[in-house]
């Protein structure tokens, strides 16, 4: 379970890397200028402008980058353990709903057993949707704040 967290973490770096970098990009110059203008350092006017800027845009990329974490099946079907069992620590091996539809769907001979991973299915796309709904719900709060 630690080995699929760190690997989806490394794999959502670089979408949150560079949807921060270009929403920085778009603060206005004249904000910054202002800011310089009245004698701030580097590290001054990030803090006072472009952050507070960028806020609502970084936070949409975090929220998208982790919808796309849940979205990563394979990548999390190969490293989990594929362990059916509880798991009380985070080093022992796993089994997440994405790698139960992976690994099961070609094998599901009975009804039952296909109608138990729509089911999952089902229940995750519900995560992925209330994850979403969140974000959207945390960006619209930013924008109203500023």
């Amino acid at each position: 379970m630690l080995t699929a967290g760190l690997i989806l973490a490394f794999m959502i770096l670089p979408y949150i890397t560079t949807i921060t970098r270009e929403v920085l990009l778009t603060v206005p110059r004249p904000l910054k200028e202002a800011m310089y203008g009245l004698g701030a350092t580097r590290w001054e006017v990030v803090r006072g402008v472009s952050l507070p800027y960028a806020k609502s845009g970084i936070v949409g990329g975090v929220f998208l980058a982790l919808g796309r974490a849940l979205g990563e099946t394979m990548a999390v079907t190969m490293v989990i353990g594929n362990n059916p069992k509880i798991a009380l620590s985070l080093l022992e091996p796993g089994y997440s709903m994405a790698a139960v539809i992976a690994n099961e769907l070609a094998e599901a001979a009975s009804d039952a057993h296909l109608s138990a991973l729509v089911a999952i299915g089902l229940v995750l796309m519900a995560v992925t949707v209330v994850v979403n709904g969140a974000a959207r719900l945390m960006l619209y709060r930013l924008q109203r704040r500023a």
